[in-house]
C-alpha cells in the first residue's frame, strides 16, 4: 500500500436498530481508517457514508424488517421506498470511485457523507451527472 500511496475507502453507517453486528463492523472500519491515517502517512484512508441506498439489503429490510425492528424504524425504510427517496446505487458509487482515485490526502482519517460537496461535486465533474 505504501509504495502505491493508495486510497482506502470504506463504507460507514450510523446506528440502526436490529443491525448491531452490521453497525459495529462499520464503526470498526471507520476507527481503523482514523488510526491508519495517523500511523501511515503515505496512505489516504477515508470512511464514507453512502446514505440509504436502493440495494438488495434494503429489499430484505422491507421484506423481513417488521419482525425484527421497531415499527417506527420499519416504516421509515418502507416510506423511503414508497416515496422513491432511496438513493440509486450509482450516486454513492460515483463519489466512492472518485475518492478511491482522487481523494485529497488532507481527507485521510475523516468520516464523510457521499453527498458532501467536497466529494459529490468533483465526482460529478469527473463522471458526469447521469447514470
Amino acid at each position: 500500500m505504501m509504495k502505491r500511496k493508495v486510497a482506502i475507502v470504506t463504507g460507514a453507517s450510523g446506528g440502526v436498530g436490529a443491525a448491531s453486528a452490521y453497525c459495529a463492523s462499520k464503526a470498526a472500519l471507520t476507527h481503523f481508517n482514523r488510526v491508519l491515517a495517523e500511523e501511515v502517512s503515505d496512505v489516504t484512508a477515508i470512511s464514507v457514508r453512502p446514505g440509504v441506498v436502493d440495494t438488495p439489503m434494503q429489499a430484505q429490510i422491507r421484506q423481513e424488517g417488521l419482525g425484527v425492528m421497531n415499527p417506527k424504524q420499519y416504516t421509515y425504510y418502507t416510506d423511503l421506498k414508497d416515496k422513491a427517496q432511496l438513493e440509486p446505487p450509482q450516486i454513492p458509487a460515483r463519489s466512492i470511485a472518485w475518492l478511491a482515485l482522487y481523494a485529497p490526502h488532507n481527507m485521510s482519517g475523516e468520516f464523510r457523507n457521499c453527498n458532501d460537496p467536497d466529494i459529490a461535486g468533483p465526482a460529478q465533474s469527473v463522471y458526469g451527472s447521469t447514470y
